[in-house]
């Protein structure tokens, strides 16, 4: 018993250490005349993300 619970305290630790980094997806569809001003926006947010390690996907209209 006492080595069962020493497993489950010290697995959540194991789990989260091999987790893969934080992923993100941008998705930008299309907003007639404010699709570019959208577009620039969301690169400050790929860039703000790729700063802190985390892998980024964007799909930008029309190429999504």
């Amino acid at each position: 018993m006492r080595y069962i619970l020493s497993i489950l305290l010290f697995l959540p630790i194991i789990s989260y250490s091999q987790a893969d980094k934080l992923k993100a997806v941008i998705i930008v569809g299309d907003l007639q005349d404010g699709t570019v001003s959208a577009i620039e926006e969301m690169e400050e947010i790929h860039s703000f993300f790729k700063s802190k390690n985390v892998s980024v996907s964007t799909f930008y209209h029309p190429h999504f």
